[in-house]
């Protein structure tokens, strides 16, 4: 895919990433209604439901996430672009858990605007640790 094409995919990529992975109780009607104007109706239909819980868990056990990303790339062979880096998820208690996140998206373009097609998110490494 040319240069031109790829580096619009992965910046909505990043900034997709960075909503997804900083949320917290006072963010999370904001994020889950952002990001569902950037999407697919197919893409609306499957991710609804699960930003919608995700947003309800977030708001009723007081979390908060925060997402650093590491590596963003494009893989023209599958479409996708992958962001991953490390997510960090804090309770009101002082214990934190430590994720290394790939978030994975398939765009598509309709009438010169890029949205959300498919979304995969892996976890790996997990590990507690009590804050300080």
């Amino acid at each position: 895919m040319p240069k031109p094409i790829r580096k619009p995919k992965i910046a909505h990529g990043l900034y997709l990433a960075g909503l997804l992975g900083n949320v917290s109780a006072n963010n999370a009607g904001f994020i889950e209604s952002t990001v569902s104007r950037f999407v697919t109706p197919k893409a609306f239909r499957s991710y609804l439901t699960e930003l919608q819980q995700q947003a309800i868990k977030v708001r009723d056990e007081q979390l908060t996430t925060h997402f650093q990303a590491m590596e963003a790339e494009y893989d023209p062979g599958t479409d996708l672009v992958s962001v991953s880096g490390l997510l960090v998820t804090r309770g009101v208690t002082d214990v934190e858990q430590r994720d290394y996140r790939t978030f994975q998206f398939r765009f598509v373009t309709r009438q010169h605007q890029t949205l959300l097609d498919e979304l995969r998110i892996k976890d790996e490494n997990t590990r507690l640790t009590a804050g300080h």
